[in-house]
């Protein structure tokens, strides 16, 4: 649980009125990419009272991982239960709150709450059509529209999600995921010396992704000697049993290493659910001044032709970017790595926070 003190936008100083507590929950911990982004690092940035409610601390929650922490489950179901009683001022779902609900517990505080909001940063209402057990016993879509549809309203990181949400809910706005260039060192040198490095930075449950482009980077290999660094969770030290590969488990501080690379690599597949990313690998990699490579899916799109990077769709035109970005100048790298950080900006919590705080804390819109 995470307290602070500082009285919200438009609530009253007056003696003896207490500010508005905006609960906000959270399906994982701290250690999850999408919950510091979407909720802890606003709450450490705009210093609203608030109260953090994880679920639990993992990372990511595939079944045996639930299983091992079961007493934190238990332990967050009661919390839950205990919370649904009311009343809540503010509430803020990340996701979902409850691992084992089917919307039930969710519903709960949406009605114990002065002003609730639903926040997604993916397109869950499309994760049925994913694998996974715990999606097949607890079908995240239809949660997710039940609860786009009983929330006040509805915050989108994307024009895409904010397009389907839309559908089943009038209040919709949109946020996209932000980046602070703080958390970031910048880029000061732009040549390739020695081999190349080429990085990503993500998640276990999307290293699929990276797997996607093998065949090109073992291509680009051969021509550069280039070696990959893969931030992400704990696993094979050598990430896909490639031998040019080096696995760096991720740490708070593991995104000043971006710095170091020469290029950042952000493929997807042009699915429907990956439609709805919210480019935070891109922009982690644009607030450090880093060139990239990404695949024109999603807000990666309309990013990329902002920042004027290059993108990419199959192996050939994998290798083509990557090879057009290790051999032109460094002062060309160097002016897409100022053109990237401007772009950034863009996407800065400074930028978003007076949107943020009314999404969260502003009153809802009735039906008239």
């Amino acid at each position: 649980m995470v307290d602070h003190e500082q009285e919200l936008p438009g609530t009253t100083s007056e003696a003896g009125r207490v500010p508005d507590v905006l609960h906000a929950f959270t399906p994982y911990g701290p250690a999850n990419a999408s919950t510091r982004a979407r909720v802890l690092r606003w709450l450490d940035y705009v210093a609203i009272p608030a109260e953090v409610h994880h679920y639990t601390q993992l990372p990511s929650a595939p079944p045996r991982a639930l299983a091992g922490a079961y007493r934190d489950v238990l332990t967050a179901e009661r919390c839950l239960r205990r919370l649904s009683t009311g009343p809540l001022d503010l509430v803020l779902i990340h996701r979902e709150a409850s691992l084992l609900s089917r919307g039930s517990t969710e519903s709960r505080l949406i009605d114990a709450a002065g002003m609730s909001a639903l926040d997604i940063d993916d397109a869950l209402h499309l994760s049925g059509s994913r694998p996974g057990l715990r999606r097949h016993l607890l079908p995240t879509a239809a949660k997710t529209r039940r609860l786009a549809a009983s929330v006040d309203r509805v915050i989108a990181g994307n024009d895409y999600l904010a397009d389907w949400a839309s559908t089943i809910q009038r209040d919709v706005r949109v946020i996209p995921t932000c980046v602070d260039s703080r958390d970031h060192s910048l880029k000061t040198n732009y040549a390739v010396s020695g081999p190349p490095i080429i990085g990503w930075i993500g998640s276990a449950a999307t290293e699929i992704h990276l797997a996607s482009i093998l065949p090109a980077l073992d291509e680009l290999h051969r021509r550069t000697d280039c070696k990959l660094e893969v931030i992400s969770g704990p696993g094979e030290d050598c990430p896909f049993g490639v031998p040019y590969a080096r696995r760096i488990v991720w740490t708070p501080a593991g995104a000043h290493r971006l710095a170091n690379w020469d290029v950042g690599l952000m493929p997807l597949p042009d699915e429907p659910y990956e439609r709805g990313k919210c480019a935070y690998k891109f922009l982690q990699y644009l607030a450090t001044g880093l060139p990239a490579v990404v695949s024109p899916v999603g807000a990666n799109a309309d990013i990329a032709h902002r920042a004027g990077a290059l993108t990419a769709t199959s192996a050939d035109d994998w290798v083509l970017a990557l090879m057009g970005l290790l051999t032109m100048a460094d002062q060309d790298r160097e002016q897409m790595g100022r053109q990237g950080r401007a772009v950034a900006a863009d996407f800065g919590y400074e930028r978003w926070a007076p949107t943020w705080i009314a999404a969260v804390a502003g009153s809802p819109r009735r039906p008239s």
